[in-house]
């Protein structure tokens, strides 16, 4: 029986794993999948509960190592120590043990996997749920921009080509929130969604990408006064409208001079005036910053114990 499968076909490939890689994983799934050892695998004569157990072994060390899934039909790093310290007399557990101990190729993997899969298999799901995300219809524009914020960090903790399909996807889901917003003229977006799209295509060196996010900076240079005064009114509306003696909420996140700073420094006529309206939300938002200044160094001097300033 483990003659079937010691064939010098099989071993000439394991020599190679980069060159053979595909080949040897459609081989390890395959055997995998049609010799998972059933409930009443103990019933069976013991040559045969052998040949199953030292082919789930071999076939799970062998998809540990060359697939970047983590635990892809549940193989796992034991199954490669199993291998790796493996010192019984079976022909095809000893020559796939020597060639996985003196094979750079194999010992760069088995590397890898030691560095890394703990953390891959940790991340897995939450890249499981972002793929689904991404490849809805409609992209889900709050897991675009999160995988945009995450994946530089995620590439360097990953094993190599785990997250292949979600970059795919995420260049997909780019490209398809950069072609609405140029179909609309960039109405009803803000600057910080021009900002993000802009910086997600850069993260893809492909013509295309590199094309439309010109087009979206361009855009953004045609209408971005605009959106920068309708950024602001929406801020200023979360300010109090008076300006009385209650505290309100403290804005502590410099947004509000974040966007005024660019809003002045815009070379369009619609920088230097604003409504009316605006203006009127303007005046008690700028009062409410120096009038939580005050109210934090009055209620500071007077902790001090030196009376009432």
């Amino acid at each position: 029986m483990d003659a079937a499968i010691g064939c010098d076909a099989f071993f000439t490939m394991l020599k190679s794993p980069s060159q053979h890689k595909m080949k040897l994983l459609s081989l390890a799934t395959g055997l995998l999948e049609v010799s998972r050892p059933s409930e009443d695998i103990q019933e069976f004569p013991e040559p045969l509960v052998g040949f199953v157990d030292r082919l789930v072994t071999i076939c799970s060390s062998i998809i540990c190592l060359l697939s970047p899934i983590p635990e892809l039909m549940e193989s796992k790093p034991s199954h490669v120590q199993a291998i790796l310290s493996y010192k019984g007399t079976n022909a095809n557990m000893v020559m796939l043990k020597t060639e996985m101990t003196r094979s750079k190729e194999w010992s760069k993997l088995w590397d890898e996997v030691l560095a890394k899969h703990a953390s891959s298999k940790h991340l897995w799901p939450d890249i499981v749920k972002a793929l689904e995300s991404l490849k809805q219809e409609t992209p889900d524009h709050d897991t675009m921009m999160s995988v945009c914020s995450k994946i530089t960090d995620w590439k360097k903790v990953c094993r190599e080509g785990m997250l292949e399909e979600l970059e795919s996807a995420l260049g997909s889901a780019l490209h398809f929130a950069a072609n609405d917003l140029l179909a609309k003229n960039g109405q009803g977006a803000s600057m910080h969604l021009f900002g993000e799209l802009q910086k997600g295509l850069q993260m893809f060196l492909d013509q295309d990408s590199f094309n439309l996010c010109g087009r979206v900076a361009k855009l953004q240079g045609k209408v971005g006064a605009d959106i920068w005064v309708a950024d602001l009114t929406t801020l200023l509306e979360t300010y109090p409208k008076t300006c009385d003696e209650a505290k309100g909420a403290l804005d502590t996140s410099g947004e509000l001079l974040q966007k005024l700073n660019g809003l002045f420094q815009m070379q369009s006529t619609v920088a230097g005036t604003l409504s009316e309206s605006v203006r009127a939300l303007l005046e008690p938002a700028v009062f409410w910053h120096f009038r939580d200044l005050f109210i934090f160094l009055r209620e500071t001097w007077q902790r001090l114990g030196w009376g009432v300033p």
